[in-house]
Parts: structure tokens; sequence; C-alpha cells
């Protein structure tokens, strides 16, 4: 038996039943949330199969041609792929990962939207839903709009507030990248590590902005290039802006604009607040 069938067959009779166990029954049945021994258990199960499936069925998908210097660049491009529109395996791998490596991002963004009882609130990119759990959970009487462009990602958000979804608070939607055109006004507006998978972002504020009810605020939490952005991102997937860049953007919509940043704990990062005028 060759390396590729011995490899597909681990990965196959092993690595995705263990995480279907996972991650689509035993933990979302549990309502578990953050990491915790189940979360551990079962990722760190399958972790290491991650690239060895990548190393020896994927390379053909790469722009480089495979060898020993090349392959950490095909892995990178692989992954970034999967980061703009998550999907397959690696998909919901990312999607959990993400739960826990932007949470105190998205505590954070949630801290400085200020939400109130019954404020209607935009989430753009909501992945898998935690944010949007949290905010029903934390926030009497609201009601949230969550936008995905991809499928896989609406699908987990449902599952994620399956336990505490409230009939008519919650609203999910696959989207292509664009802001619906029946949706309503919002008091609050949250995007957060998607701008950078906008193919318009000037137009994509101005619609967020008209969005907003007056008064109404937003968030836009970037990783901005000013401090230089990791290799492992450099390719035609991500597109990273200046703070400078960001700012005059949503100032150019009329919002009055504040920006705030944790160097110690986020490097790199921003969280840019935007208040509509009354």
């Amino acid at each position: 038996m060759n390396i590729y069938k011995s490899t597909g067959l681990f990965l196959f009779a092993y690595a995705l039943p263990t995480l279907i166990i996972g991650f689509v029954w035993v933990i979302p049945a549990s309502c578990i949330e953050g990491i915790n021994e189940f979360t551990i258990g079962f990722v760190g199960a399958v972790f290491g199969s991650l690239p060895i499936y990548l190393a020896v069925t994927r390379p053909k998908q790469c722009s480089v041609r495979p060898n020993s210097n090349s392959l950490l660049k095909c892995l990178n491009e692989y992954i970034n792929l999967h980061a703009s529109h998550p999907r397959g395996l690696l998909g919901y791998i990312l999607g959990w990962l993400w739960r826990f490596q932007s949470d105190s991002i998205n505590d954070a963004a949630l801290d400085l939207l200020d939400l109130k009882p019954g404020d209607h609130v935009l989430e753009v990119g909501c992945g898998s839903g935690l944010t949007i759990k949290k905010i029903l959970n934390q926030v009497s009487e609201s009601r949230v709009t969550g936008l995905d462009v991809s499928p896989l990602m609406i699908e987990m958000a449902t599952r994620t507030n399956r336990c505490s979804l409230t009939r008519n608070r919650l609203r999910l939607a696959v989207t292509q990248g664009e802001v619906p055109d029946d949706l309503p006004l919002f008091d609050k507006i949250l995007s957060v590590h998607s701008i950078y998978f906008w193919q318009e972002p000037e137009n994509m504020l101005f619609k967020l902005s008209n969005q907003l009810r007056p008064g109404g605020k937003i968030v836009i939490v970037a990783k901005v290039k000013d401090q230089g952005i990791p290799a492992r991102y450099d390719d035609s997937t991500y597109r990273f802006y200046k703070e400078v860049e960001i700012t005059d953007m949503l100032k150019d919509n009329g919002l009055k604009i504040d920006v705030k940043k944790e160097p110690d704990a986020h490097p790199g990062i921003r969280w840019f607040v935007g208040q509509k005028p009354v």
C-alpha cells in the first residue's frame, strides 16, 4: 500500500470520525464554551494528522512547486484560502480554533460597542457564532443578525446558538460579501478580522454606515500593516491596510472615529470605533 492510500485510510478511519463525533455531537450537545478537556482532547487527537494530510494530498493546489523549501508556503496559502471562505474539514477546524484565538479580541470589541438592552446588532463575518451567543445571553431583549460568506460558518453558528436561541432574536444568512438590501437599521454593527477579504471596502463601509441608526456605533477590528505583517499572510488572499486608511474610510462616511489599541496583549490589532451623529 503506497503512502497516499495509507494516509487516506488513516484520516478517514480515525481523524474524520473523531472530529465529527467531538465537534458535531458531543461538544454542541453539551453547550460547552471555551478551551476545556473536551476541545483539547478532540483537537489534540487529530491535529498531528493535519500536516500529513496537507503535505501528501494537497500540494497540487499550491501556486508553488512543492519541495522542502516551499511546503510551508503551500501550507500557508492553503490555510489562508480557507480563512477567507471556510469550507470542508479544514474550515471546520479553523472555525473552532478562531473561537479561542479571537475570544479576547471579540470581548474587547463588545465592550467598545457598549451594548444596551433592546439593541439590534449586526455582525459581519459572524464565524461560528460564539460572539452572537454572548450578545444574546448577556444583553436582555437584544436581537442579532449574523452574516457570513461561508455556509459552513452559518451552520456552525446555528449549532452554537441552539441552546440559547430565542425566537425572533436571531437571523443568520449567507452572503456574497455584500450587505443584503432587506436589512433593517441597526443600533450597533461589529466586524472582526473580515475587512481583509472585502472586495470593495469603501463601498462596504458606506453600506454599513447607512445601516446604522442615528447615534449608532460600529466597531471594525483589524490587524494593520503599520508594524509589519507576518510572512504567512504574504499572498493574494489577504489585503491589509494602514491604520490611517481604515480611519479615513470610516470618516468619509460621516462617522466620528476613535481608534483603540492594546500594544502589549495584541500588537498590531486596532479597534476602530465609529459613532454616527444623531
